[in-house]
């Protein structure tokens, strides 16, 4: 009877480590190596893409927004936020904030940079963009209106100095083979489907429309 249940927790337990650890080919888990600060465009009006991301979907949305602004004539950086300083602000027209949706949040990096630095944006053209699931989830029928509520609502009240052109939300992307063991379990445990979500004809549309109120 022992050596069954030993057979059968040894078992499980190379189950649960197959499960949790990535393959050969997918070795890395965490933000992928293609995750940079980057620029694109000069000479034109100067504009900062700030990003919080922990698995990369928030870099990709701003290299897409960064595309569009570039094309219209824009000088672009997109850069981590959490190493933006007061004196880098001097030097942008206009700031775009991106962050992930994480544990129900906006990034700890997104927020600290709103908490730090809300006076000098508040003198800036400012707009900020959130990725997450739970767009993604066609299973939800309100989650547009939860969305809203939310991840976007707080944001008007919790900066009010700020008055952002516009605030954008888009579908993410949750993929198991990256994440980090505490990620990969806690959305096991809360039954998350991993899928790549990402309209990014609305990613476009939106890029387009900040474009068109820089101008």
């Amino acid at each position: 009877m022992k050596r069954n249940v030993l057979l059968t927790v040894t078992a499980l337990m190379i189950l649960g480590a197959m499960l949790c650890f990535p393959s050969a080919g997918f070795a890395k888990r965490g933000l992928p190596d293609y995750v940079v600060e980057s620029s694109c465009g000069d000479n034109g009006t100067a504009v900062l893409i700030a990003i919080g991301t922990k698995y990369g979907r928030t870099f990709k949305i701003a290299e897409r927004i960064s595309e569009i602004l570039c094309q219209d004539g824009f000088q672009v950086d997109i850069r981590f936020v959490k190493d933006v300083t007061e004196e880098d602000l001097s030097g942008y027209d206009a700031v775009i904030l991106g962050s992930c949706i994480y544990i129900e949040h906006w990034h700890e990096d997104a927020i600290a940079f709103l908490d730090q630095y809300e006076s000098a944006l508040a003198a800036k053209n400012v707009a900020y963009y959130c990725v997450n699931a739970l767009l993604g989830m066609t299973n939800i029928p309100d989650a547009a209106e939860m969305v809203d509520k939310y991840y976007i609502q707080p944001m008007y009240e919790d900066y009010p100095e700020i008055s952002p052109l516009d605030i954008g939300a888009f579908a993410g992307a949750i993929n198991y083979r990256i994440l980090l063991w505490y990620d990969w379990f806690a959305l096991r445990m809360m039954l998350m489907p991993g899928g790549d979500w990402t309209d990014w004809e609305a990613v476009d549309d939106w890029g387009e429309k900040i474009s068109g109120m820089l101008q």
